[in-house]
């Protein structure tokens, strides 16, 4: 009788323990779901540029595309009539890829094609990002769990450690969800003049370009970008953009530099594309720039309007 008493007890332990054990873990499920509902993705501006992505992938009006990572993405004004797919952090890889997607959505497509020098810079050579893993067209549906998403579920103990330990999660620059890009408030031409230099210059030399960027494999895939482009009709302008004068000031000592614009010239010249060259064109203009390398939203009104006509109106 005492042993059996003693299996019954333990029997119901281990049930216990286990019911236990999964409503523990259902509980952690929910609530994690609730997290990146509530608070991950209204504030994170990847999340919402796979959203923006999905959206433009169901549209096949004409369009002009603008394609780079930040350079573009804080550089350029989204409209109607320019969708801007530039991501910071995207490289080769990915313009590759969002050209591929957008390429045959019509004939009449045009594209501002991101040709800056740090896009061949050693730590730019390999994709961060996979879109082809992450963009998901049910990405941001209301019946999908997103813990399951491949973006959010490796981060999700991240998540709770920033809303737990830091009260809340700090938003980033807020994408814009209809047209792209990213706005920039910050005014550079505040900041003292000795931080500015060396700000720019330490992030001039870790945009350094590798020194055979003809030779290396990543050229053949901007290359293949830009002919992807053509071979569906795509008008494709090549731009390398603003930058400030401390910034410019710094890399225009590297011959890595020199070399990378040449190469853009030549790619230019090989295709018959325009290629515009606005490193300087706001160089003594300060307070249009959002720190060293990206325009403000004052700076990127200003440029996109002058950016269009310099690429599309011959």
């Amino acid at each position: 009788m005492t042993q059996n008493s003693s299996t019954f007890s333990f029997n119901h332990y281990l049930s216990y323990l286990i019911a236990s054990s999964v409503l523990l873990v259902l509980g952690f499920l929910t609530a994690s779901e609730w997290l990146v509902r509530q608070h991950v993705i209204p504030n994170d501006s990847f999340t919402g540029h796979l959203s923006f992505l999905s959206q433009l992938q169901k549209n096949d009006k004409p369009s002009t595309f603008s394609i780079g990572d930040s350079h573009i993405a804080y550089g350029v004004q989204g409209s109607e009539a320019l969708k801007n797919i530039a991501y910071p952090g995207d490289n080769i890889d990915d313009m590759y890829f969002k050209a591929s997607l957008f390429a045959s959505h019509s004939s009449k497509n045009k594209v501002i094609l991101q040709a800056d020098p740090h896009l061949f810079a050693r730590y730019r050579l390999t994709s961060k990002f996979e879109y082809m893993t992450f963009l998901d067209l049910e990405e941001t549906s209301s019946f999908k769990l997103h813990i399951l998403s491949p973006y959010h579920k490796s981060k999700i103990l991240h998540y709770w450690k920033a809303y737990l330990i830091k009260g809340g999660l700090v938003s980033s620059d807020q994408l814009n969800s209809i047209y792209g890009g990213i706005e920039g408030h910050y005014n550079w031409a505040k900041m003292p003049a000795k931080d500015r230099f060396a700000r720019a210059k330490d992030r001039a030399t870790l945009h350094k370009p590798i020194s055979n960027i003809k030779s290396h494999s990543i050229s053949s895939t901007y290359e293949k970008t830009i002919r992807t482009l053509i071979q569906n009709d795509v008008t494709v302008c090549l731009v390398t953009f603003p930058v400030t004068k401390e910034y410019y000031d710094s890399m225009a000592k590297l011959a890595e530099y020199q070399n990378a614009l040449a190469y853009y010239r030549l790619v230019a010249e090989e295709f018959g594309l325009p290629y515009k060259n606005h490193l300087q064109t706001f160089k003594q203009e300060a307070h249009l720039f959002n720190d060293e390398d990206h325009l403000n939203k004052q700076g990127n009104d200003i440029f996109t309007a002058r950016l269009v006509a310099d690429c599309f109106s011959e």
